[in-house]
């Protein structure tokens, strides 16, 4: 055959080779290659495997750092374009893997239009025509496997499988393959595939999840000056002490320890307050900032460093959508419900809404017997829970009520007169029933005062405006509830999003693809926007559920 020299469609990154058999462009002949072939499951778990360009840097994948393609090295990636009709068949009603699928598809697309991919049409079953990435030296193609199948409309392809295994033989037979493996992550395909000869791998994004935070262990001198200047550090400080660190969001909070000297002995020259080695990057100002209103609050004080960023960004006027999330008993409730009650008693907003979105209450919604307030009431309860919990801390008749009841302890005399004596001992259990009963009329009234309580539901097409809005349980949403709920946001709004990703109870619904987790895609890097994750060692319920949970998640943060 005779070899070409082809006039290559390229960018920096890719050449497009016509005839990867003849070409004289770039220097392989002779190689074998280690080829991919990409099925659906890949595609959706993992998308940055296909290369990106600059262009793509306002995509959802642009917090990615490419890492899943940067991995193969003399590699021949191959998607088949049954894989494209699946990933083009998948419904919206199947809500995040649509979106993702949407992503996917446009970033091929974007790909194979900027080098000027097409296939040479007369042996398009032949993986002729490939991308050439001279950096990786990988081959990337769009195989047409599909190609007896109708171009328009319903494709007809009833057996995927069938047809992604047939185009892995086809790809097996390529002269310059010499081993080939399909990457896919569905268990029954990887079993089908190896029982017919063809070997599997599993492919997981390499993507860091955005938590809001970081913890970076930073030069002595950086940290002395940090924690001496009352403005922070500028940006450009930053990258020359850290110039390898990761790039900062939009209001990140970075936790900073010094790197002592060899034998330890740098001292700082003064105290500080607590937290004050903790910055938050202010994208208007390019600067780390301290933390300036975490004391905003004249009656709680936060007790780990989650819960200081959480106030940070609860109280900093420049925030306006607030996304925590973090195991049960972190505090997500209790300090947001609090925070709304004095922003409210302080005239910074006129109203606070609480919108349940745990999926129990929408479920009984509008089947249950009763008025709304009787059905929504197992859904506030956590609020009403929260405002308990700060009584018993602020208010100086509970605290003393609650602290003389603590001090109360009968010994073996005073039981036995308790005994004999019903009438006293009937005595204090009324008091203390009392006691239970006031903070709970207390919590209704503070609760009456400040909050009212919107339904998912009755939240469609309401332009939430001048409030302070609570968005509780919102792991329990689907994307497309999501997109809604967070479309009512109106102007001077302080929305607080809480939920656990870790304890998702809607149906369909998952780790990867529940109402926080889209949204964190869109919203990452906006400057009215701050995210804390609390982590399981910021448990403050009780001892035991942080033990609890240390041993059943121990390999979560």
């Amino acid at each position: 055959m005779k070899a070409t020299q082809s006039t290559p469609s390229c960018d920096a990154n890719g050449i497009v080779i016509k005839d990867i058999s003849s070409d004289t462009q770039v220097n392989y002949s002779g190689e074998k290659y280690t080829g991919y072939v990409l099925d659906k499951s890949t595609l959706l778990a993992c998308p940055e495997v296909i290369p990106s360009f600059d262009c793509d840097t306002a995509e959802i994948f642009k917090e990615w750092s490419h890492s899943a393609w940067d991995d193969f090295h003399h590699a021949y990636l191959i998607i088949p374009t049954s894989v494209i009709e699946e990933l083009n068949a998948i419904s919206p009603e199947n809500e995040v893997y649509y979106y993702i699928a949407r992503q996917v598809l446009r970033r091929l697309r974007r790909l194979v239009e900027k080098v000027k991919f097409v296939s040479d049409e007369k042996k398009t079953n032949k993986l002729k025509t490939a991308i050439y990435f001279p950096q990786q030296k990988n081959l990337f193609t769009v195989f047409p496997n599909t190609r007896s199948l109708p171009f328009f409309g319903n494709s007809g392809l009833k057996d995927p499988v069938g047809q992604l295994l047939g185009a892995v033989d086809s790809a097996k037979n390529h002269v310059m393959i010499g081993s080939l493996v399909l990457l896919t992550n569905d268990e029954a395909i990887a079993i089908r595939a190896r029982a017919t000869g063809t070997a599997t791998a599993s492919l997981a994004s390499k993507a860091p999840t955005y938590t809001g935070r970081r913890e970076v262990t930073v030069p002595f001198e950086l940290y002395e000056d940090f924690m001496s200047s009352n403005c922070g550090i500028s940006l450009e400080t930053w990258q020359q002490f850290m110039p390898d660190e990761p790039r900062l969001f939009a209001n990140e909070f970075i936790v900073m320890t010094p790197k002592l000297g060899q034998n330890g002995y740098d001292v700082l020259k003064s105290k500080f307050e607590e937290y004050r080695n903790i910055g938050r990057f202010d994208c208007k100002s390019q600067r780390i900032v301290h933390l300036y209103y975490i004391h905003n609050l004249t009656t709680i004080r936060p007790k780990n460093a989650g819960q200081a960023m959480y106030l940070e960004a609860i109280n900093h006027p420049d925030i306006s959508v607030v996304v925590v999330t973090g195991s049960a008993g972190t505090g997500k409730t209790f300090l947001s419900t609090v925070c709304g009650k004095e922003l409210h008693e302080s005239h910074r907003f006129p109203q606070c809404i609480t919108i349940p979105c745990a999926i129990d209450f929408q479920r009984a919604h509008g089947y249950l017997p009763g008025s709304f307030d009787e059905k929504i009431e197992p859904n506030i309860a956590p609020f009403k829970n929260a405002l308990k919990n700060y009584l018993k801390l602020t208010d100086e008749k509970f605290k003393t009520a609650i602290k003389r009841s603590h001090n109360d302890k009968l010994d073996s005399t005073d039981r036995e007169e308790a005994n004999a004596n019903p009438k006293k001992k009937g005595g204090k259990k009324s008091a203390d029933a009392n006691l239970g009963n006031d903070i709970e009329r207390m919590a209704d009234k503070l609760y009456r005062e400040c909050y009212k309580t919107i339904a998912v539901e009755a939240a469609r097409g309401l332009d939430l405006a001048d409030a302070f809005v609570i968005y509780d349980e919102f792991q329990d949403q689907g994307p497309r509830e999501a997109d809604t709920l967070l479309k009512r946001l109106g102007t001077n709004v302080k929305a607080i999003i809480a939920g656990d990703i870790e304890q998702v109870h809607q149906e369909g619904l998952n780790r990867q693809n529940n109402g926080i987790s889209f949204i964190k895609h869109y919203i990452t890097d906006l400057p009215m926007v701050a995210q804390i994750s609390l982590g399981k060692g910021e448990v403050v319920r009780s001892e035991f559920v942080k033990d609890y949970i240390a041993r059943r998640d121990p390999n979560q943060d």
